[in-house]
């Protein structure tokens, strides 16, 4: 079982300064905060516990009870893959995670339709499409082409035009 940790950057202040973070992977976790701007030459960097997933949580936790303390966004102990606090509700291998969001071959997808297109065919008649895969499966066209279409990076797909609607 690999061990986490609970970590600590500031600009050499307390902790009630600074961002408090849980990792098992803190290289990683170094790099993207890195890369987001929060661990800069300046910031030091202190290990605050190494143990176990679920002593790391409850520690953060305690050091960041509310959302906005510190460096931190979120409040302290939450799991944002699932939404919960520490890791009792993890999503294991084949169950379900949300049935909204849920996808069967031959069904749409739960986000069909999030995007309207206003299509022109090379006749001049005018589609109003709330799903385009549909669309172009009905009339042969290849959904990627349309889409670049109304990106503006193609003028045109077998003679149809596409524009966004801005829905």
């Amino acid at each position: 079982m690999k061990s986490h940790c609970v970590y600590h950057i500031s600009n050499d202040t307390d902790i009630e300064d600074g961002y408090v973070g849980v990792t098992r992977g803190l290289r990683r976790r170094l790099y993207q905060h890195r890369a987001s701007g929060l661990f800069a030459e300046r910031t030091v960097l202190r290990i605050l516990l190494v143990g176990t997933e679920d002593d790391c949580l409850k520690l953060e936790r305690q050091l960041r009870p509310e959302k906005g303390m510190g460096w931190n966004k979120a409040e302290g102990g939450w799991n944002h893959c699932t939404g919960t606090i520490g890791h009792e509700a993890r999503i294991a291998a084949g169950e379900r995670h949300s049935p909204a969001t849920e996808f069967y071959k031959g069904q749409p997808a739960h986000n069909a339709g999030s995007t309207e297109y206003l299509l022109t065919d090379p006749n001049g008649n005018e589609y109003m499409v709330h799903n385009l895969t549909a669309f172009c499966k009905a009339k042969n066209l290849t959904r990627e082409n349309l889409r670049k279409v109304a990106r503006g990076t193609r003028k045109h797909h077998k003679g149809w035009t596409a524009a966004l609607t801005g829905r």
